[in-house]
């Protein structure tokens, strides 16, 4: 592995910079790019109980622009780094489609408006208006359990994608760029309002199909929280969880955790633009 002087003196300007006056997210990205090429890039906040919190991103393309809102309202809920993040994905550099499920469920992705199968793509699924044939490479850094920084990559699969090399020489950096996104985050999140917004829409879910327990159990799975967790949160043991559970799906009409997901995004799209 070889590097230019040039480009390790820009990289580290840069990270130097954002580490003394993190509210410029997009000097991250631009230090990634003195050592590896791509098309566009996204950087999000992930959290656990709230919408990601948009940073910055580098798409020109108005559709492309609009998908990126739809992720941070509604379709982030079934994204594979997110649903990682909640599983405890910690810092790192990973393809996305490492990250993706082996298949997704026909079924839950014939429910979330403004999605559809695509088995070209590298996670099986295309949200609307997000650019096809790309491939991702996403750099996180785990914050806290509550928290995690995202920087998603694209690179055209026609041009080559991502190679191992461009992986082996972001890796290099990994912790100067960790040390620089725990600023940003640090920043955005002191000065970003909490965002109830979304805890009203999780209890306004299903409300009128489903006991106050049995929403209450939906709204902790929709929030990211496990098995055990939930239990510990509501004082129940697991065999009246999994009661609990069984009972709000057969209401709802779904059979798993994807057509969940995918039920409250339709849902949330729909009242979202009433």
């Amino acid at each position: 592995m070889s590097y230019q002087a040039n480009q390790i003196s820009k990289l580290s300007s840069l990270l130097a910079k954002v580490l003394r006056d993190p509210h410029k997210p997009l000097q991250l990205v631009e230090a990634a790019s003195c050592i590896i090429e791509f098309q566009a890039a996204l950087c999000v906040v992930n959290r656990r109980h709230h919408k990601p919190l948009y940073l910055c991103d580098t798409y020109s393309d108005k559709q492309a622009k609009q998908a990126i809102k739809l992720y941070t309202k509604s379709t982030y809920l079934i994204n594979p780094v997110y649903n990682s993040f909640l599983s405890g994905l910690g810092t790192g550099l990973r393809r996305m489609r490492d990250l993706a499920p082996d298949n997704w469920n026909e079924n839950a992705l014939s429910k979330a408006t403004n999605m559809s199968l695509d088995s070209a793509e590298e996670i099986g699924f295309l949200t609307r208006g997000w650019p096809s044939g790309l491939e991702e490479l996403v750099l996180t850094s785990r914050i806290s359990d509550e928290c995690m920084v995202e920087i998603s990559f694209a690179q055209p699969v026609s041009v080559g994608g991502f190679s191992d090399n461009d992986i082996d020489h972001l890796k290099a950096f990994i912790p100067l760029f960790s040390l620089a996104m725990d600023a940003v985050c640090q920043h955005a999140l002191g000065n970003t309002p909490n965002d109830t917004s979304l805890d009203v829409q999780l209890e306004a879910f299903a409300s009128e199909q489903l006991t106050q327990r049995e929403s209450e159990v939906v709204q902790l799975i929709l929030k990211g929280h496990s098995g055990k967790s939930i239990c510990k949160h509501l004082f129940i043991s697991m065999p009246t969880l999994k009661s609990h559970r069984k009972n709000a799906y057969v209401k709802l009409g779904i059979t798993n955790l994807q057509e969940l997901f995918s039920l409250f995004i339709h849902w949330k799209y729909e009242m979202d633009h009433s």
